[in-house]
Parts: C-alpha cells; sequence; structure tokens
C-alpha cells in the first residue's frame, strides 16, 4: 500500500512531463532552435535582470505582509528567504519551495509553523488572485462572443457573492486542505486563524501584487517581441496568465507542459503553428526560470542566513 500511495503520490506531479514530451513530438526543432537563436546577450541580461526585480518586489511584498502579522522581517532577509523559495520551487514537483518560508521563519523569528503556513499560502493566493483576475479577461480577448460575456458576468456575478456569503465555506475548506497537508506530513498545523483571510490588513500586499506579476507580464512581451511572433501583447499577456494559472497545478515541475499544452491550443486559436507557440512558451520557462535559478541559488547558498531563533513571536 505505501508502495501505490507513494507512485500515485509523485507520479501524478510528472504529468506535465509526459505532455510536454507529447508536444514536443509535435514540432520540427529546427525551426525551434534557430528561433531561439534570435536572443543575444543582452536580451537575456535584460530578461534576467527581469527576473531579478521579481524577486525583489515579491519580497518586498512578503516583508510588508509579514510585518503586519509581527514578524520583524527586514528587506535583505526577506529577499533571501524569498529568493531561496523560488529556486526550491522551480525544482521541485508542485512547487513545493512555500515551505522554505515556513522553515526560515520558525527557525529565524520562532514563528510557529501554524503562522508560518498562513504567511506562505495567502503569500501564494496573492498571486493566484491577480493571475486570475488577468486570466479572466484573456477569455473576452481570445474568444470575443455573446457566450465569452456571459461567462465572464457568471464569474463575476460569483465572486461577488462569495464575497458576500462565502467566506465561512472557504476558509472551511482552506481549513480542511490544511488539516490534510499537516497529516501528510505528520505535523499539528489545525486550527489555524483562516478568519485573518478577510483582513483589511491584507489590502495592501494584494495591491502590491501587481507589481512582481506586471513585471513578469512584462518578460513574456518583451521574448514575444524578440521573436517578433504577430500577438498583440494584451493578447500573449492573457495567454501567459492562463497558462501560468493551470502550471499551479501539482502535476509538473515549474509548469514544464501544462503551459506549454496552454500556448500551443490557444495560439492555435490565433493562427500560430504549434513551433512558434512551444518556442515562445519555452522561451519564456527558459529566461525566466534562469534569473530565478541564478538569484535563488546564489542567495541559498552564498547569502543564506544563520538558522537562529532571533525572538519569538
Amino acid at each position: 500500500m505505501k508502495v501505490k500511495g507513494f507512485l500515485l503520490n509523485w507520479g501524478i506531479k510528472f504529468v506535465g512531463i509526459v505532455l510536454l514530451i507529447f508536444l514536443l513530438q509535435q514540432i520540427d526543432f529546427n525551426i525551434l532552435f534557430k528561433t531561439l537563436q534570435q536572443f543575444n546577450w543582452f536580451d537575456i541580461m535584460i530578461l534576467v535582470a527581469i527576473s531579478a526585480l521579481v524577486i525583489i518586489t515579491k519580497a518586498f511584498r512578503f516583508q510588508i505582509f509579514a510585518q503586519q502579522f509581527s514578524v520583524p522581517i527586514d528587506l535583505k532577509k526577506s529577499t533571501i528567504i524569498y529568493g531561496s523559495s523560488m529556486f526550491f520551487s522551480t525544482i521541485t514537483p508542485g512547487r513545493l519551495g512555500d515551505f522554505i518560508k515556513v522553515f526560515y521563519l520558525k527557525n529565524l523569528f520562532g514563528s510557529s509553523l501554524r503562522k508560518g503556513i498562513y504567511l506562505s499560502i495567502v503569500d501564494r493566493l496573492f498571486d493566484l488572485m491577480t493571475i486570475f483576475l488577468v486570466a479572466l479577461l484573456v477569455l473576452v480577448l481570445i474568444f470575443p462572443s455573446r457566450s465569452t460575456f456571459t461567462v465572464l458576468l457568471i464569474c463575476l456575478g460569483l465572486i461577488i457573492l462569495f464575497s458576500i456569503f462565502g467566506k465561512k465555506y472557504f476558509v472551511k475548506l482552506v481549513s480542511h486542505f490544511i488539516a490534510r497537508l499537516g497529516r501528510r506530513f505528520k505535523v499539528n498545523i489545525e486550527n489555524i486563524n483562516l478568519s485573518r483571510l478577510f483582513s483589511r490588513k491584507l489590502v495592501l500586499p494584494a495591491l502590491l501584487s501587481v507589481i512582481p506579476n506586471g513585471l513578469i507580464f512584462f518578460q513574456m512581451v518583451l521574448i514575444n517581441q524578440i521573436l517578433q511572433t504577430p500577438i498583440a501583447p494584451l493578447t500573449i499577456v492573457g495567454i501567459l496568465a492562463l497558462g501560468n494559472l493551470i502550471s499551479m497545478l501539482p502535476v509538473t515541475i515549474s509548469g514544464l507542459g501544462t503551459r506549454d499544452a496552454t500556448f500551443v491550443y490557444l495560439l492555435a486559436k490565433q493562427g500560430i503553428q504549434a513551433t512558434q507557440a512551444m518556442t515562445l512558451s519555452l522561451a519564456f520557462f527558459l529566461f525566466n526560470n534562469l534569473g530565478i535559478l541564478l538569484l535563488g541559488l546564489l542567495l541559498f547558498l552564498i547569502f543564506k542566513p544563520k538558522t537562529e531563533v532571533a525572538r519569538t513571536v
């Protein structure tokens, strides 16, 4: 039973890799490599610099957020923690790097596991909601029809209804997920006060989420411009938002396969061939993650703070 459970639990995390292999069989590698050669060293440095700004701006958001809940973190430590977290999220299935933040918050600041997991989950929700709103708009851009507007209005209506009536159900759902997570890792993380999810303290860090995610979208627009793909900037931003939203499913490593499939399917609606779509998707994966891998590893190995409790919070 343990072997079966292990295979089921971890095997599903490589669904995206299998999907990627299938997609790669459908493209012309000669065209793909020739297209990628359009990136020069200056382009690569700019794209890596944008990834660095993404880490710093997310770290700033996390600093503001954590300080509001009595964690005395400065921007330097927040950048080190967040960069290390993003590095491990990039190389692990299901983006498990969020647990790095929990580890550091506990060992550097004495934060409880409950608080650390709460901060980590809500931090992820900031990005999720920002990407979701952008992805919602792409439906209108790519499928401009009456049915699309109907779906959009239904989604907006559901959001309004949820904000009024669905808070308790959402808290119950997240509480159940966290309890299962704790049982899986044999850690007591029950009874987290999830009513804080609707605290006014979250308004500022939620608004700050626009900055790092905007930088990521700008990175995609820049890649699209370098490759000279005939796709409007707003459309490619929307497709990336949908791809990143789907890539958050714990079925792959760093969105491989799932994001690519989204690009191939949606860009086909725009008359773009699979090879061009895969080039865009893989270029984003390569240059977005290149900066995160290099800088995240640097922050983790060289500037890693000593794991000693500064104070109990």
